[in-house]
């Protein structure tokens, strides 16, 4: 695994060192519905590792990253993430990226456009050239769930043949997207879901809200397999010390959806990982 330091925190460390083996899922349920290892397997790639001082830094080279990636190519599909983590990058970038064909959303809530509008606000509307909003809408109702469900899977369908480079926030339990901790669904043979948000989630998203009885509870996103099957780059992100142990769960853990960022062992393509200090506090020493 290959890790880098930034200079005002400390020397660049050595480039490569040990990886234990990871299991692998075959898909059993233990007792505690909690999906259970029996295969081992090596990490097909290694992370990249950018360990900066703090937020502001983090999104300065979260941006970086991105326009790197958009550099050389003639279009690329952007997916991106809901949440805070990745709130700064998206004013850094904006007025930049022309060749952003498409921008993908990630999860929506069930019932309103509150993540549509977001980041067509924050993201789309920045990017010159008018480029394509992938989103779907799924108003909570089991009549409607499929045909949503649908929707997203074609985008991703579309998505999968593009240069895409997905942005992925992690939550304080490990769920990427809202494919929620210890949830049978959140594993890497499922797509494109619905699901009733845990109460954790709820707590953590309340911040946004004036109550939480105003957070919704139902939603859909895009699952385990949409994320390391169909993408061609993840760049993954997190701040804070509340991160810390979900970091070190996601990549050094074992790969069960009692953590579902720990799917990410399994993924082929590159991945970069922007962390604060505070976030990697738990994986200085496994370098």
């Amino acid at each position: 695994m290959q890790i880098y330091i930034t200079a005002n925190l400390m020397e660049k460390m050595k480039n490569n060192y040990k990886i234990n083996k990871i299991k692998y899922i075959d898909n059993k349920i233990s007792k505690d519905k909690k999906l259970i290892i029996k295969k081992e397997r090596k990490m097909k790639n290694k992370p990249i590792f950018y360990v900066v001082k703090d937020y502001e830094e983090l999104s300065e080279k979260c941006a970086e990253e991105i326009i790197k990636y958009a550099e050389g190519k003639d279009k690329i599909t952007l997916g991106t993430s809901t949440g805070s983590t990745f709130e700064k990058t998206y004013k850094l970038l904006e007025g930049k990226l022309s060749n952003v064909s498409a921008v993908q959303q990630q999860d929506f809530y069930a019932g309103n456009m509150e993540y549509q509008n977001e980041i067509f606000n924050r993201v789309v509307s920045k990017i010159p050239g008018n480029p394509e909003y992938r989103y779907t809408y799924w108003d909570g109702n089991e009549d409607t769930k499929q045909t949503s469900i649908d929707i997203h899977e074609n985008n991703w369908k579309r998505t999968e043949k593009e240069d895409t480079i997905q942005l992925l926030g992690v939550g304080v339990e490990g769920h990427i997207g809202f494919n929620e901790a210890g949830d049978e669904a959140t594993n890497p043979k499922v797509g494109v879901h619905t699901l009733k948000l845990s109460e954790s989630t709820i707590k953590v998203n309340a911040r946004f809200y004036n109550s939480i009885d105003e957070v919704p509870t139902k939603t859909i996103t895009s699952g385990v397999y949409n994320l390391i099957e169909q993408t061609k780059m993840i760049l993954f992100a997190a701040s804070g010390e509340n991160k810390a142990q979900a970091v070190h769960d996601a990549f050094f853990g074992e790969v069960s959806n009692k953590c579902p960022a720990s799917f990410l062992q399994l993924y082929k393509g590159p991945i970069v990982v922007v962390v604060d200090e505070k976030a990697a506090s738990k994986i200085k020493d496994k370098i």
